[in-house]
């Protein structure tokens, strides 16, 4: 899905997504989701969805990470 997003022009996906920073932070969550094996789905207990990602911040190890790859 990265790969696919890369390839289309930045103009083109702001268009696309209104939310562009929450798109970004969502595909961070998926590349490290990935990266160590681990479903990005449960991560989120269903809250991704396509361009818009409501991560739910009820626990602890979920806002870490975010924050850390916000700061990465």
């Amino acid at each position: 899905m990265w790969e696919e997003l890369k390839e289309l022009e930045l103009k083109e996906l702001r268009k696309r997504f209104s939310r562009w920073r929450t798109l970004m932070i969502g595909l961070k969550i998926v590349d490290k989701c990935n990266e160590y094996g681990y479903s990005p789905i449960r991560f989120n207990q269903g809250a991704w969805k396509f361009g818009n990602s409501r991560v739910k911040q009820t626990e602890v190890e979920k806002q870490v990470w975010i924050k850390w790859l916000l700061e990465s």
